[in-house]
C-alpha cells in the first residue's frame, strides 16, 4: 500500500503498522483509538501518514527500538561514513602529493632497478670464477696448508663485488611516470637535492 492511501478501519490499521515494522497488539491499538491518540477521518478511514506520526511517537520497532534510537543510529552512521570519506581523501590526496613532490616510485620501476642490480652482481661472481680459476689453482697448488690464503682471496674478491652492489647511487624520479634514472658520476654533485632519492 502506498504512504499517504487511507485505511478503512483499525483492522487494516493494525496490519499497516506491522508490516513497516511496528510492534502493537490489536488491543493496544484499539486502546490508543479510545485515548485518541489514532484519528479518524471525517469518512471513517485512517490516513497512513497519521498512522506514520502515530508509531513513530508511541510505538518500538519490532527489534526492540524506538524511532529516535533508530535515527540516532543512523546520523552516527553517516557520521561515521563521512568520516571514513573524508580520510579516505586525505589519504588520496597526501599520496598524490608525495608522487608530485617525487616522494614515490612506481613499484615496476624500483623492481627493475633491484633486477639490473642483482644481474650485475651475478654477473660479478661469474665472471670471478671464470676468470680466476687457474690463479686459484695456482694460489693452493693442490696443498690444504693454504686453504686460509684461497679464503681470505674469495672473502676479498666478494667484497668488491659487494661494494659495486651496495654502492651509493643517485637516483632521479620523474613525478609524472615515477621511472628511476640512474644519474652518471659525472653530473650527480649537479642536481638539485629536492630532485634526488636514494
Amino acid at each position: 500500500m502506498t504512504q499517504g492511501a487511507n485505511l478503512p478501519n483499525l483492522l487494516k490499521a493494525h496490519d499497516y503498522l506491522h508490516r513497516q515494522g511496528w510492534r502493537v497488539s490489536k488491543s493496544t491499538l484499539y486502546q490508543h483509538h479510545k485515548d485518541g491518540r489514532i484519528r479518524i477521518l471525517e469518512d471513517g478511514t485512517i490516513s497512513t501518514r497519521d498512522l506514520d506520526k502515530y508509531a513513530s511517537t508511541f510505538l518500538k520497532q519490532k527489534d526492540g527500538r524506538r524511532t529516535s534510537e533508530i535515527l540516532d543510529k543512523l546520523q552516527e552512521q553517516r557520521a561515521q561514513a563521512e568520516t571514513d570519506i573524508i580520510r579516505s581523501k586525505a589519504i588520496h590526496w597526501d599520496v598524490k602529493t608525495k608522487i608530485i613532490k617525487g616522494e614515490y616510485v612506481e613499484r615496476t620501476a624500483l623492481e627493475s632497478e633491484l633486477a639490473t642490480r642483482a644481474i650485475i652482481f651475478k654477473s660479478d661472481i661469474e665472471n670471478f670464477f671464470r676468470g680466476q680459476a687457474e690463479a686459484i689453482i695456482q694460489m693452493v697448488s693442490g696443498d690444504p696448508q693454504k686453504a686460509p690464503d684461497l679464503i681470505d682471496f674469495c672473502l676479498s674478491q666478494a667484497e668488491d663485488w659487494l661494494d659495486r652492489y651496495s654502492g651509493d647511487h643517485v637516483f632521479k624520479v620523474e613525478p609524472v611516470t615515477g621511472k628511476i634514472l640512474e644519474d652518471s658520476d659525472d653530473d650527480a654533485d649537479e642536481k638539485d637535492e629536492d630532485d634526488e632519492t636514494e
